[in-house]
């Protein structure tokens, strides 16, 4: 069974490699959002044919950086 995009994910139960929809549940926002954020490059991300790859330690350090400008 899928786990719905209301559904939060903690940041410990990531997988080394997930993707946008992982990523939108633990941030508690939209998947288009997510998927916009990928798509200007935003958070760190790379494609696999269709697929669209998330690094854990790379989206980590895009969180601590973007919670850090914030003042």
């Amino acid at each position: 069974m899928s786990r719905s995009t209301s559904q939060r994910i903690s940041i410990d139960d990531l997988p080394e490699f997930f993707g946008p929809r992982q990523a939108a549940q633990t941030l508690g926002m939209g998947k288009d959002t997510v998927y916009r954020l990928v798509a200007t490059r935003d958070i760190p991300s790379a494609r696999l044919g269709k697929r669209i790859i998330i690094q854990k330690d790379c989206f980590l350090k895009w969180v601590a950086s973007s919670f850090s400008n914030q003042g």
